[in-house]
């Protein structure tokens, strides 16, 4: 969900791809071996309570708590304000 006032798309998204530790403090617990093939998004509209975009991330396998399965937030997404 983005907060009112914002505004992205499915484009605005995009994989932490490399030193995934420099935006987690140095610590990160998930693998990133993970490619645009292993996900979908999809943009569902402004439908939140206040008029929030929402997105759906749908993963192709079922992450887990390993370091295998970890997909560990791997998203970045930039956001614009509304003007």
């Amino acid at each position: 969900m983005i907060p009112k006032g914002f505004t992205s798309s499915v484009n605005d998204f995009s994989l932490i791809d490399k030193d995934v530790g420099n935006y987690f403090g140095g610590v990160f617990n998930g693998s990133n071996i993970y490619s645009t093939n292993d996900y979908s998004i999809v943009d569902l509209g402004k439908n939140g309570p206040n008029g929030e975009q929402l997105f759906k991330i749908q993963l192709d396998f079922n992450p887990g708590w390993n370091a295998a399965q970890n997909f560990g937030g791997q998203f970045k997404l930039t956001l614009d304000p509304i003007k």
